[in-house]
Parts: structure tokens; sequence; C-alpha cells
């Protein structure tokens, strides 16, 4: 799909494609039916069992031409086994994402040299300290695992409006050049500048007081050209 988008013969967004997601033979695929976990598996997997699996598994990924090599950790993933896969995918130019969400894996992450961890919903303080420390980009996915997006909305509750608006702005820019910067596409994309691909999107009202203003996108327009525009007929 990536590559059809790009050639031109399908219309599309910008993908940066990760292929199969590497992970070890653990608790993550044991509830797969017995029947199909193994077609699954290879449809959707590579598995690392030891450092060099993971070096063969991310050179694997990279034959198949992909843009970032992203990993699935468990408690059961070592923290040789994944610096092995971020050394050879960062001798590839790539990046390493790192699908982790309790302390154990989060901490793998960050001992491993990964470049963003995805999810991370049991990290810790400390842990994001040395995330902070290290440069880890910390892609955090709010979901309803053991009542996390309760947790991270409840300070919301007693921010005053004006403020929450004000913040609100800030982090939207911040998501915009700080998700650039992680996918290493700061000279591309993630702000409205003179060089960069001219991607926009606009909507009739403001997303910062009303985030499903989102979910009705009126115009797009994709490296300076107009893909969608709804306004055209008012």
């Amino acid at each position: 799909m990536r590559d059809a988008i790009n050639a031109g013969r399908v219309p599309g967004p910008r993908i940066l494609a990760s292929a199969r997601k590497l992970i070890t033979r653990g608790e993550y695929v044991q509830n797969l039916n017995a029947a199909l976990a193994e077609s699954i598996l290879n449809q959707e997997f590579l598995l690392i069992d030891g450092p060099e699996s993971a070096r063969q598994a991310v050179r694997q990924n990279v034959f198949q031409n992909v843009d970032v090599i992203k990993v699935s950790a468990d408690e059961n993933l070592t923290v040789p086994e994944l610096a092995a896969a971020a050394e050879e995918a960062h001798r590839n130019h790539l990046k390493l994402a790192v699908h982790a969400i309790d302390k154990t894996a989060i901490q793998t992450a960050i001992d491993s040299g990964a470049d963003s961890i995805e999810h991370g919903n049991e990290t810790t303080d400390e842990q994001l300290k040395q995330m902070r420390d290290k440069g880890i980009f910390f892609d955090l996915t709010p979901t309803g695992y053991d009542h996390f997006l309760l947790r991270i909305m409840e300070p919301s509750v007693i921010v005053s409006p004006a403020r929450r608006s004000a913040r609100a702005i800030a982090d939207a820019r911040s998501v915009t050049t700080s998700a650039a910067e992680m996918l290493g596409w700061q000279d591309k994309i993630g702000a409205i500048e003179p060089g960069k691909f001219a991607d926009l999107i606009a909507v009739t009202g403001d997303p910062v007081t009303d985030i499903t203003e989102l979910e009705r996108v009126r115009f797009v327009r994709k490296n300076g050209e107009v893909v969608r525009n709804d306004f055209a007929s008012h």
C-alpha cells in the first residue's frame, strides 16, 4: 500500500511501514487458537529467540524495505535481545519503536536503546526521567487499560478552561513537531515552513476546544495538491 501510494497508483496518506513486528514466544500469543497460531505468527510477527535471531529478524525486515522496526516487548524479552535488534536497526539507519505496557518491558526498552516507547501504561516517574535523559520518545496511547485513561484525565477537572485551552494549544504544537522528529522526518513534516511537504487539513471548528472536529475534516492538501475540498461547493 505504501509503495502504491508513493507511485501514485492509489490515493492515500504518507506511510512509514514497519512490516512484521518482532516478538518473543510469550504471553502475548498464548491466547491464539492453537490450530491457527503458527500461521498467524508467520504472517504477523518475526519471533525472537536470542540476540542473533533478533538481528536476523531486523535484517529480514530491512530486506523487505521497511521504514521503521517495531518490537512488541513483554516480560520474556531480554535486554541483550532487544539491544541487538536496536543495534542492527540503527546500523541500517532505522529507528526502533517498542510496544511496551508493563514496567518490566518499559525498562527493557529503556535499557536497550529504543528510540520510542509506545503505550507505556505502567510507566513510572523514574522511567520517564530516564527516557528524557536518553532522548527516548514516549508515544502515549490513552486506553482504558487498568483505568489508565481515567487517571490521566482526572487532572483536567481542576484546571481552568482558559489554562486548559492554552496548554492544549502548546501540546498540539508539540505533538506535530515532536512526532516529526520521532519519525526522523523533521525536515519534511510537522510544521508549515518553506521546503517541507505542503500537507494540510482544515476543519470548520476549533479542535482545541472540541477534538471531535478532527472527525469532520473538510479540506485536505497533500504535497501542495488539493485532495479534498468541501468548501468549494459553498
